[in-house]
């Protein structure tokens, strides 16, 4: 059964220095890396932003509703990584009835994570309906709607394929 590409993986990993596991995720357009103290960095073609986690809801927020939505974000993440490792498995576990849905030609994206000590784990390259395909649409999410004022900001609007309807 062909894994991810994690040389390609471990190129996304672009939140260097940082502690505890990152969340690894390429697509065909663009790469995201994503450590679980909330740190993300973002590439597509000539766009390449990172974002540190003091600086989510620092410009437009105070006090309570700060904290609030800090701890918000932190959850999501927190249940992105629960939902990472329980579709990992889910997925490779249907791989081996159905070897097709392998195939290293795939158009779609395919996600990892990086432990604390680097070594990277692939999780599956994301079949259409998967658990894994919906976790990538729950981080695609995430950067639109938490992330997008900072990388805006930052680094200009965000690329194409990660953007709604704007």
């Amino acid at each position: 059964m062909p894994a991810p590409p994690t040389a390609e993986l471990a190129l996304a990993s672009g939140v260097a220095g940082r502690e505890g596991r990152t969340l690894l995720l390429q697509a065909p357009a663009y790469r995201v890396s994503l450590a679980e103290d909330g740190a993300l960095t973002l590439r597509a073609d000539d766009y390449h932003c990172a974002v540190a986690p003091e600086e989510l809801h620092a410009g437009f927020m105070t006090g309570d509703n700060r904290a609030a939505a800090q701890a918000a974000t932190r959850l999501e993440i927190e249940a992105l990584f629960g939902n990472a490792e329980s579709a990992g498995r889910t997925d490779r576990r249907l791989s081996r009835s159905t070897p097709a849905r392998t195939s290293p030609t795939s158009p779609g994206p395919a996600l990892a994570i990086r432990d604390a000590q680097g070594a990277i784990t692939p999780l599956f390259e994301v079949p259409e309906g998967s658990e894994t395909a919906a976790l990538e649409a729950r981080l695609r999410a995430l950067i639109r709607g938490t992330y997008r004022p900072v990388l805006e900001g930052k680094c200009g609007p965000l690329p194409e394929p990660l953007r709604d309807d704007d």
